[in-house]
């Protein structure tokens, strides 16, 4: 878990389950969090590359785990990059619409504005293909800070699977159709299926290994 000014109590008390906390840099402690996690993720990778197989990164306040999320994926020999597909097209929904429009211009959104919302706050992949991606998004979306939006990054993901078409060799999509990996900020809440223990299912009847409600 990554965390920044935490205080040294609620650090002891996350120890104290198995977490492993890594405290960011002090560099990128007064720096947005949303922006700067993508540095934070290569960096720390770079340093230990050889510890990690697979890497799954999420948000916390909003993603709940069901299953071992790694299990799915634990016989899959090829190099892989996840992304999370959310209920929605790019302009069905307003945030996501904006995002495209004001970074890359009306030209572009109208190429890929009928594609599916990818989630920018869920990524996985092996540690090579996550590693090459994560450093390609830094490149990328670090020249459209000075725009002053939010979750450009989110913007920056949809733009390179979509547009660009990097990855598509290697690429894994999760939806809540089938998927492992679920997010469900757009899905109807009526739509959302549970089992008896109250675990997400998936429209396949599934329990979902991880799914994000935000």
């Amino acid at each position: 878990m990554f965390v920044g000014n935490m205080d040294i109590n609620t650090i002891d008390k996350i120890k104290s389950f198995g977490v492993i906390v890594y405290k960011i840099p002090d560099k990128f402690i007064n720096s947005k969090i949303i922006k700067v996690r993508w540095k934070i993720y290569e960096e720390f990778l770079s340093e230990n590359k050889d510890k990690y197989n697979l890497i799954f990164t999420t948000d916390l306040r909003d993603s709940f785990f069901q299953k071992d999320v790694f299990k799915f994926y634990d016989n899959n020999k090829k190099p892989f990059l996840g992304i999370a597909l959310e209920d929605g097209t790019i302009s069905s929904e307003f945030f996501n619409r904006l995002l495209i429009l004001r970074i890359y211009g009306r030209k572009l959104y109208k190429s890929i504005k009928y594609e599916r919302i990818i989630y920018a706050g869920t990524l996985w992949g092996t540690a090579d293909k996550f590693l090459e991606f994560i450093r390609i998004m830094w490149e990328n979306f670090t020249s459209k800070w000075s725009l002053g939006i939010k979750a450009v990054d989110q913007g920056t993901l949809n733009y390179l699977i979509y547009y660009k078409k990097i990855f598509n060799d290697c690429l894994i999509k999760s939806d809540n159709k089938d998927g492992r990996v679920m997010t469900i900020a757009l899905t109807e809440r009526k739509s959302i299926n549970f089992d008896l223990d109250y675990n997400v299912l998936n429209d396949k009847g599934e329990i979902a290994s991880s799914y994000s409600s935000i």
